[in-house]
Formats: C-alpha cells, structure tokens, sequence
C-alpha cells in the first residue's frame, strides 16, 4: 500500500540512476570494462582522502590530524571541503580493492537523491502529477552541471538539498514554519562549507523574490517579520554548523584565503550569446579556463520558459520578479567582480562557474509552472517560439564558437526544438494528455541521456578518465612494502615513495609522508620546504628534491624505490620491482638540538646554503659547510652564446631551430653525493643530460628543485648538459654541490647522543621523554599549528614556531615528559556555539508548539 502510493518517488530516483549507469557501461566503466570514474580532481584528490577516510575507521587513524599531508597537519579542512557529505558513509561499506567501484555507487546514489528531491519539492510545493514531477526531476537529475561535476562529487550534496530548502524557504513564508529551513540549511554548510556558501546567497535571493513576487504578503510590517523569521533560522542553522566551519576557518586562513590575488576590477566576462550556447544540447567546451557555465537541463526548459513569459496565466508581478532572478545571474556571470564573490573571494582553480546549477534549477522551476498552464499558450505562440529559438540558434552556428559544432549542435538544437514545440502543441490540444506526457518523458529521458553521454566523452577528451587498473595496480603494487616496513619498525618515523601516482598518495598508502595537494593548505610549511630545495610551491609538495640532510632533519627513514636511490641507503626488502630503503642518518621526528637554532632564518635563493645553516644551528655551531661547492672544471657551450644582464646570465642559441646546449663538465669527489640547483628569476624549462642520458626537465611546473646526481668514484669526470627547450634561459646561479659525508655523518652522530622516547598514541596524541641540558630546545619537524596543546612535566606550554612553519619547545636541565594533544583550532568554541544554537532551536520548537497548541484550544473553545 505504501509503495503504491509512493511508487513515483522510486521510480524517479531509478530512472536517472539507469541512465546514467547506461552511459557508464558505454564508456565501459568497470564491471563493464576497465574504465573507472576518476577524472581530474577526483581521481587527484578525493580518492586518497576516501582512501584516508577508511582508515580512520578501520585502521585507528584519526579524523582530527594526519601525518600523510605535507610533514602533518589538520584533517578537518580536508574534512569539510571533500569528506563530509552523508553519502561519504558508503565508502565504508565496500572492500578496500573496489573503493573506485564504492564511489561510482556515490555518485549514482547522488543523482538519484536529487532527482527524488525535485520529485518531493514539485509534489509538495506545486502539487504535480506523477508524470510531471517525473519529467522535471529527470532533468534536474541529469541537467550537464550534475554530469561533469561528477568530477567533484562533493558539490552534488548542494543539488540534493537546494529543493528541499527551497520547499523550506516556502512554507517559512506561506505557513510561517522554520524548522525544514535550519534543518536542511544546516546539512547544507556542513556537507560543504564551499558550495553551501553560493548556495546561502541564492536561497536569500529566492526568499526575496518568493516573498516580494509570488506570496500574498504585501505589508511592510508582515515582509519585515518574514525577513527576521528567515534570518534567525539562518544564523541558527550557521551557529549548528560552527562546530565544523569554525575549525575549517582557521584551516583556510593558513593559506587557502591568500591562496591568489585576484582582481575585483569589473571586467565583462561573458555576454549573452556565450551562456546561450551552454544551453543547447550536447554542448562540451572545458572544464578548464575559460570555460563557459554549464547550464543545459533540457532543450524543453527553453521552450517552457519563453512560454513562462508570454503565459497570460502568470501575473506580471511574478514575470517581472523572475526574469529579475534571472538577470542576476546574467550579471554574475558576465562581471568578474561578482562572480569572484560567488566564488568565495578566489578565482577558481579550474571548474568555473560553480554555481551555474542553481540557474538550471530556477529554470526547471518556471518551466514547469509554463507546462503546467500550457493551455493559456495560443497556436501561433508555439510556432513563433520555436522559431525564434531556431534563429538563435542559427546565429551561434554563425559565430564559430569552437566547440560547436554543426552536425552535433546546431542540427542537434534544430530537431530537438522541433520535437519539443510539436509535442507540446499536442498536448495542449489533445484528450489524450497522459500519453503525450509519457512520450514527452521518454523524449526527454533519451535527449537527457545522450547529452550526459557527451559530456562524459568530453570531459575524457579534456582531462582523462583514469581506468581502473592504473589505480588498483599501482597501489597493489606497492602496499607489500607498506606492510613490511610496519612489521619491521614500529617506532614513530616518516616514509615515501620516489614512484608515484599523484602527489597525494601517502593517503591512501598509510604513510607518513610529505607529498600533498589539496585546496586547504599549510602555506608557510609549503614555503619551508621549498627553501630547502624541495618540490613544493602553491598548493602541493611533493617528495622530490631531498637530500640526506633533508631527510634525515625530516625523519625520513624509509624509502621505496625501483632503483638505487644513492650509495648511503641500505637496501632492506625487495618485493615487485620494488625496494625498501633504509636511511640510518635519520633522526626522530623530535629531537634535542642547540637553542641557537631558534634565531635561524633560511631566506637564501641557495637551498645548499640554507640547509648548511639548518643543520649548523641545530648543532650550535657556526656555520659550516655539510654541502661544498663542487669544482666545474670547464664550460662547454653548443650552438649558445651568453650575455650578462642586471645580475643574470642570459643564454640564447645563435642558430634556432639547431641543436643548442651548455655542458658542464664536473670534478666528482670521490664516493660523495652530487647534486645540482638552478636558480633563476625568469624560468625557462630546460632538460638535463648527465653522461649523455637523459634525466629530467628543471624549471618545469613541479621539477624546480634540487636534483641529485649521484656519487661517481670510478669517474675521472662527469658531464652535465642543459638543454633550453624554446632555444634560450636565464640563470642567476649554476650551483652544484657535494654533500661532505664524513663531516655530515659526524654532524648526525651528535644529534643522536640524546636518547629519546616518542610513543605515538595516535595521529593527535604523542608523548616523547628525553633528558636535557643548558641551552637546549626540543626540536620536532612538526607543523607549527594554534590546536596543539603540550604539557612539559605536566605544565602546559606554549609551542614556539620555528623556521615560520615547525614546532619547537624551550627545555630545562633533567628528565623532560612531553605530551602533545591535537584538537583543531576553533573546535571547541565552535561545538559550544553549535551547542547553544541547538538550544535555541529547541526553544523556539517548544515556542511554536506551544503557540499552536494555544490556537488549537482557542479554536476548540470557539466551536
């Protein structure tokens, strides 16, 4: 009895999700074929952070701070921005090996949840037929903006919600209740903080045109009182939420906020023809800059809201406040300032326009209110729309946009607005009304189809989907080692991977690493780094460009490698392809090292230099010299010729388009490690030859970096070449340096003469003991962040920040207990806040029943 009253929401939540695994078996997605879902940031990002997710339930790790990211740091930024959604529960479900085939069921229960909520919205709010409901929630479900944003799955929560919060934002104004609104607004800045935001500013936007152009309420006063309902329950349904977007807030300040410094000059970035082309069928350009919104939801939607317009059914009052609706939106899109708002204060980092579905959803919302009064629309207004429409489209055929084409869009567009005006003529014109409908939803169910079809290819074409194997493969490939080191040492150490994936793989792997990227970022630690001479700029760091100073300062003890790494790493366990290296210089994550090191600044363009100071402060010597110049015994120029300007070198090749290189030729010292640093102000890529082979490019997006090049006893010389790729750079500096190895040794030996205990008892709980002496500090390799608290000998203290990014503490003579707790920063006061909105909520429940408990008595009275 129940399923038949309700069948429709099932079937509405089914239909979409059928389509779209349609779409996923032509593309031959797994268990279809080899293809995976990952694309972009999902198959960069999210993944790992799954990944990282599970382990907290399954493998103790915690929800609050990992050491996988960047050296350490907060999780509930990653947290907010990528993990918070409900659905993220389904990845728990699901064996380890088919976590790519746990997200595909993510996203499909995604777009079926939204397609079920239209359905709920039009039969609350507009009370549609079955029918009806049905063949605007296949649009809504799979409208081009949910298709492509399968790429980050974490913004489609905001698609399930907005029609519950719209059908919310009604009530509060028709009936006067407001619990549907905290509520549902409440998941939505939780789910996602970032989407939640553009999604706040519309949901005010449409409570304004509710209010002003659709309800009844026309006094002053009464509007006023709507406006102070609607406010309160949305700084109620903030204040629930402060327990996580409190903590988050510091999270972006470390670097997100600062991330870019855009322009809020106005400029025009659109105009009307460009979102016009976005609106017709199987229309791809990029999910990349400069990328148009997507905003197609159906070739019908155009057609139902010129019909809106023209409509005698609907009051000029209600036209005038929808196409002023409209026409912010064509203002955000079009003027850069705003749409930078929108966006949060930062220029998006690809994916523009992310606020888009929200155009598509207002649309669907008029074009059902045209469809539903089809009968006001006369014979000639059929015919004049469509043919308007098709002259539109004529003139985008016309303007050689580049991703459109003539046989698939503008002959697409063409038959489409034919099919559509001709069944919506019948329908208006015919007894037979339930069967036209039932086409019209099969029509648009297969238009609705193919263009996710396209997108989906599009987006391939673009950015790539990754198959399966080449996620399952490499991973598989590398967790025996994982395992290994986790049996062989159980201390408190970091470890990586010179292979990799992606930057972010320590995630999924368990590991303590360095290689990051992620949109919250720790930006002083990553400008640490690259001081140092590391990968790391913006916001990603990678385990590229250490030296075994580096990671010996850094805890790196383990390694795993396809080939030998240098001649001062022990080979400990091989395993498909792979080793395990062991670095017997690396020191503990936390260590006893000379209060000299507190003063030091690392701020030289030279990394070989900063790190000599490094390692000499925290022995407190003077400075000395662990990395030495290496001698180059000559210079070789090819085909190039250099010119000294304003403190650079400028190298041109004399003939372009000919073979054009520097070679130098280098003294090796004897069993000592080589590297090597470019630095200049003007990058150009260049690729590096060492003995004629082939090494890598340095100046390139994540290769500006120290480049180790091996120790050669048995050489009498080597040789390095540059190779300019566009025929020319500009180098201030050509360093090569060796690393001293017995002065380095020596320098590690007294480091390692304090006996430490580091017990760590999860990521955010780590006790260490040790004795100290006179002018000592506890030095930790540690990012420097507000939510640790520590205790010495059960006094609390406060970290010092060090090197602008780590932690460390001032010691005194004797046994010293240290104990490091972690809880984000803001945590607390933000769950009190929630804590007292909850309250308040609550009361003003108790309020509202109580008040209509009283009307109810009232009324009972006057019967």
């Amino acid at each position: 009895s129940f399923l038949k009253r309700n069948y429709i929401y099932l079937i509405a939540f089914i239909v979409p999700v059928f389509l779209l695994v349609l779409v996923y078996a032509l593309r031959g997605v797994y268990p279809f074929g080899k293809n995976s879902v990952l694309a972009l940031d999902l198959n960069a990002q999210y993944i790992y952070y799954y990944e990282a997710f599970r382990d907290v339930f399954y493998e103790g790790k915690s929800l609050f701070y990992s050491f996988g990211r960047i050296l350490g740091g907060e999780m509930v930024g990653v947290y907010a921005y990528y993990l918070a959604s409900p659905f993220s529960i389904i990845l728990l479900l699901f064996p380890k090996e088919f976590i790519t085939e746990a997200i595909a069921l993510m996203i499909l229960l995604k777009v079926g949840a939204s397609a079920l909520t239209f359905v709920i919205y039009l039969k609350l709010s507009k009370k549609a037929n079955n029918i009806s409901a049905l063949l605007f929630s296949i649009m809504y479900a799979l409208m081009s903006y949910m298709i492509v944003q399968t790429l980050n799955p974490m913004w489609l929560d905001a698609l399930i919600l907005l029609p519950l919060i719209i059908l919310a934002v009604e009530r509060l104004i028709n009936k006067g209740t407001y619990g549907l609104l905290i509520v549902t607004l409440s998941i939505l800045f939780i789910a996602n903080f970032y989407i939640g935001y553009m999604t706040g500013i519309f949901v005010f936007v449409y409570f304004v045109y509710y209010l002003i152009g659709r309800s009844d309420i026309s006094k002053i006063k009464d509007r006023f009182h709507k406006l102070l309902h609607f406010s309160t329950s949305a700084l109620l349904a903030i204040g629930l939420s402060m327990w996580l977007l409190l903590p988050t807030y510091y999270s972006l300040s470390m670097g997100k906020l600062g991330f870019t410094s855009p322009s809020f000059v106005p400029l025009q970035k659109l105009d009307i023809f460009d979102m016009f082309t976005k609106m017709l069928p199987l229309t791809y350009d990029s999910v990349n800059y400069p990328g148009y919104p997507f905003i197609f939801c159906g070739t019908i939607v155009l057609l139902l809201t010129a019909f809106y317009f023209i409509s005698k059914k609907v009051s000029s009052r209600e036209k005038v406040a929808a196409a002023s609706v409209i026409a912010v939106f064509i203002v955000s899109f079009s003027v850069s300032t705003i749409d930078l708002v929108l966006h949060g204060f930062q220029a998006p980092n690809w994916l523009n326009y992310r606020y888009s579905f929200i155009l598509s959803f207002f649309l669907l919302i008029l074009a059902y209110e045209a469809y539903s009064k089809l009968k006001s629309i006369n014979k000639k207004t059929f015919a004049r729309v469509g043919l308007a429409l098709v002259f539109l489209v004529t003139m985008i055929g016309k303007l050689n946009y580049g991703f459109i084409r003539a046989e698939r869009n503008i002959w697409a567009s063409f038959l489409m607005i034919f099919v559509f005006t001709l069944l919506l003529y019948l329908l208006k014109n015919t007894s037979k009304k339930r069967l036209l409908s039932i086409i019209i939803v099969i029509v648009v169910a297969i238009e609705m189809f193919g263009n996710a079809y396209i997108m989906i290819d599009g987006a391939d074409t673009e950015v790539h989907y990754s198959d399966r194997p080449s996620y399952r493969e490499y991973f598989d490939r590398l967790y025996p080692l994982v395992d290994y080191m986790n049996e062989y040492d159980d201390s408190f150490y970091r470890s990586e991977t010179v292979l990799r994936r992606t930057v972010n793989d320590p995630m999924a792997l368990g590991i303590n690493g360095i290689s990051h990227s992620s949109s919250t970022l720790n930006s002083v630690v990553i400008d640490m780094l690259h001081q140092l001479g590391l990968a790391s700029q913006e916001h990603w760091s990678r385990y590229k460009g250490t030296t075994v100073l580096t990671d010996s300062i850094l805890a790196f003890k383990y390694i795993i490698s396809e080939k030998e790494i240098n001649n001062l790493y022990k080979p400990l366990y091989t395993e498909n392809e792979l080793t395990v290296y062991e670095n017997q210089y690396a020191l503990p994550i936390a260590f006893v090292a000379d209060d000299n090191y507190m003063d030091i600044v690392i701020d030289s363009t030279d990394p070989f230099i900063n790190q000599n100071l490094l390692l000499s402060a925290l022995l407190g010597q003077e400075y000395t010299e662990y990395f030495k110049l290496l001698t180059i015994r000559e210079i070789v120029f090819e085909n190039m010729v250099g010119s000294q300007q304003d403190g650079f070198v400028a190298y041109n090749a004399i003939n372009p388009g000919i073979n054009a290189h520097i070679e130098y030729i280098l003294e090796p010292i004897g069993d000592n490690e080589i590297y090597m640093y470019l630095y200049s102000e003007y990058p150009r890529k260049v690729n590096i030859w060492l003995n004629k082979e082939y090494v890598d490019t340095f100046f390139d997006y994540s290769s500006t970096c120290i480049m180790p090049l091996g120790s050669h006893p048995d050489e009498e010389t080597i040789s390095l070449i540059t190779t300019p790729i566009d025929g020319d750079y500009y180098l201030t500096n050509n360093m090569f340096y060796y690393l001293d190895t017995e002065l380095f040794e020596s320098a590690i030996a007294k480091l390692k003469q304090n006996k430490i205990i580091i017990d760590k008892l999860s990521e955010s709980h780590i006790t260490i003991s040790t004795n100290a002496v006179e002018n000592n500090i506890l030095f930790t390799s540690i990012p420097y962040e507000k939510g640790w608290r520590v205790t010495i000998n059960g006094e609390k203290v406060q970290p010092i920040k060090t090197l602008d990014s780590l932690m460390a503490f001032e010691l005194t003579n004797g046994q010293q207990n240290i104990e490091l707790r972690f809880i984000p920063h803001g945590f607390i006061t933000g769950s009190i806040i929630s804590l007292l909105s909850l309250l308040g909520f609550i009361f003003l429940f108790l309020i509202k029943r109580k008040k209509q408990k009283k009307e109810k008595e009232s009324e009972q009275l006057q019967d």
